[in-house]
């Protein structure tokens, strides 16, 4: 385990630098990179966050320690596979998102009003709502990035290891899916853009 995450920092810290030997071994496949070195190979898969549609504030705390197991759970996808979780925050002008939820708000009330069956549409609804509230009383806002890199190390060649990657990545959407948390491929050659950010905090 300690032979793997040493390998994973050096991919991610030789990833940022200028004259970097991994970045003449980083190949693309779709949505995924592969880096080798002389032992090992690495397969990296970005994840974005596109929308979460449960709040914790709406659960019990019961729930929210059984959501927050389940999403423990998630993350761990098996030998070989890691995931780093970064999230970027930047603030946001109160009265941009005041207007911003209310066009949100008048879409929902026409889709509740058309399928008034749609349970999901009524508690976004009445998630958008209670944030509007928050923002009116004062509440300052905050637009959050949330992305996953999936990495998966192994000393198989690319072929073998990609098709293992693939089927970790596809795990971990579904599991999040089934908590709330709907995300969609980011581009893999951000990865070296966030692991120089990861590289500068180390």
């Amino acid at each position: 385990m300690v032979k793997l995450l040493n390998f994973i920092v050096r991919i991610f810290s030789g990833l940022s630098g200028e004259n970097s030997p991994y970045q003449k071994v980083c190949t693309y496949e779709d949505t995924v990179m592969l880096c080798k070195n002389d032992s090992s190979t690495c397969a990296f898969t970005v994840l974005d966050v596109r929308d979460i549609v449960r709040s914790l504030d709406e659960l019990g705390s019961h729930n929210v320690a059984t959501m927050l197991k389940l999403y423990t759970n998630a993350l761990r996808l098996g030998k070989g596979t890691k995931v780093v979780v970064i999230a970027e925050v930047e603030p946001v002008d109160a009265t941009y998102y005041e207007r911003l939820l209310d066009r949100r708000i008048g879409v929902k009330v026409s889709e509740v009003l058309y399928e008034p069956s749609d349970i999901r549409a009524k508690l976004e609804l009445e998630r958008i709502v209670r944030l509007r509230r928050k923002i009116a009383r004062g509440y300052e806002p905050f637009r959050l990035k949330l992305r996953y890199i999936v990495v998966t190390c192994n000393e198989s060649d690319g072929k073998d290891l990609l098709s293992y990657h693939e089927s970790r990545v596809k795990a971990l959407i579904n599991s999040l899916e089934t908590l709330g948390v709907s995300t969609t491929f980011g581009n893999p050659k951000d990865v070296e853009r966030l692991a120089k950010t990861l590289h500068n905090f180390r």
